[in-house]
């Protein structure tokens, strides 16, 4: 076969795999997944300003929604009915809810940060996006200024200590939560387990879920509810999701006047934990049409999220006794922060059931409204 052939050949190859690959970032990307890709090591680089303070404010500001959203959409598909001829039976399968971030948790004003050391470097341009806004960002600039050469007079110029881009948004609204679930029935009690495996939206991202939840139909508890139009259930669970997200900020040797000593790095060990932690409760009217059961009820989440930011970065300090040098000082482990989003809802939905597949589907309204939809097989 000519040389040229088997080069044409290949270059097919490639581009074939490329383009696959593509695809499979693009389904990442719908299912929301691709949050963890938007995460760089830039939504972090204001360390480098010395205010570890402001840091950890920008960083609250532009996670809300992802630590929100997963907190409530963890809710979604707890509720299961079967209808089964036998005392006991398997439900498995896979469902996914997405939480919608409401407008005005997509962008953050910096000047309402009440920030030390951090300015929007156009003073008439102070809004940012949060993770859940759109691919835009602003300028942003230290107070503390150095010196930098210049060849006009005075030789000099002032300039901040650094100048940035707040990070982007993911221009996807929607907090997503695929996962495969499994759930074992009897007398009146569902006992439902969903997980999401380990996976690598990117190189140096990892994210999994995994929950647990325990529904009970009260007619088999107070056998007079039977008599009534509607019935009741009560559920309760618990849903614990982790992202790990690996940095790479070290010091800017190129950067005008500053020295990097024998002493500073190394800046290999740079992590960005997030975990939440979510304890969804509802009590849920229900009525069934011959395999057709639609609910209403009303719940109530608790939802805690801890962020850690760990491993050496670099600061940049100004030099007091050379005012065109920046000297780097390493922090360790330089902040982390825990908080709390408790949430009531309405939640409406259905279980269709036609012999051993179920078809499932809800809406909740909230502050972050959810929508989720699930299919499934009944053993």
């Amino acid at each position: 076969m000519p040389e040229a052939t088997k080069k044409t050949k290949y270059s097919r190859k490639l581009s074939k795999f490329a383009k696959n690959n593509l695809r499979m970032k693009n389904i990442l990307l719908i299912l929301g997944i691709v949050l963890s890709v938007s995460l760089n090591a830039q939504n972090f680089e204001i360390i480098t300003a010395g205010s570890i303070s402001d840091a950890k404010k920008m960083t609250k500001a532009y996670l809300e929604p992802v630590e929100h959203g997963l907190g409530v959409s963890g809710n979604a598909g707890n509720i299961n009915f079967t209808k089964s001829k036998r005392k006991i039976h398997f439900n498995l399968g896979m469902s996914i809810a997405g939480a919608l971030t409401p407008k005005s948790d997509r962008t953050y004003d910096i000047n309402e940060l009440d920030l030390e050391e951090i300015v929007a470097s156009d003073p008439n341009n102070t809004i940012a996006q949060t993770i859940a806004g759109d691919r835009k960002e602003i300028e942003i600039e230290s107070k503390s200024t150095y010196y930098k050469p210049s060849l006009s007079y005075p030789f000099y110029r002032e300039i901040p200590i650094v100048e940035l881009e707040t990070p982007q948004g993911a221009g996807v609204p929607v907090t997503p939560y695929p996962v495969v679930f499994a759930g074992l029935y009897g007398y009146g009690t569902h006992f439902n387990v969903k997980f999401l495996p380990n996976v690598s939206p990117s190189t140096n991202a990892e994210l999994y879920f995994y929950g647990l939840n325990i529904q009970h139909n009260l007619d088999e508890f107070i056998p007079k509810i039977k008599e009534w139009p509607v019935q009741l259930a009560v559920s309760v669970g618990y849903e614990y999701s982790h992202l790990l997200y690996k940095l790479d900020i070290s010091a800017d040797e190129g950067k005008t006047g500053v020295v990097v000593g024998p002493d500073n790095g190394p800046y290999d060990n740079q992590e960005m934990t997030l975990d939440i932690t979510s304890i969804p409760m509802q009590l849920v009217a229900y009525h069934d049409f011959s395999g057709l059961t639609l609910y209403g009820g009303i719940g109530y989440n608790l939802t805690t999220s801890d962020f850690a930011l760990k491993g050496n970065y670099p600061v940049y300090v100004g030099d007091p006794t050379d005012f065109f040098k920046l000297t780097v000082t390493d922090i360790t482990d330089p902040y982390s922060y825990s908080r709390k989003f408790n949430d009531f809802r309405l939640d409406v939905g259905l279980n269709y059931q036609i012999g051993f597949m179920k078809f499932m589907a809800s809406y909740s309204l909230s502050k972050y409204q959810v929508f989720h939809m699930g299919l499934g097989v009944t053993i």
